[in-house]
């Protein structure tokens, strides 16, 4: 999460399941392997979605 603009939408766990359309336990899946950059804040993890929407699109 470098570079980290204020206007850049930090999302949590619950909601990025809910974007993505995917299992809690396979979210932790994909941050395990790599697949979804996140970070650890806490017990529970960040993501930014712009980070999330290119992930996916350099993976697609």
């Amino acid at each position: 999460m470098p570079g980290l603009k204020l206007e850049e939408e930090v999302l949590t766990t619950e909601e990025v399941c809910k974007f993505l359309r995917i299992s809690r336990q396979t979210l932790y899946k994909l941050i395990e392997r790599g697949k979804i950059p996140g970070m650890k804040v806490g017990q529970g993890y960040k993501f930014l979605k712009s980070d999330l929407i290119s992930s996916f699109r350099r993976s697609g």
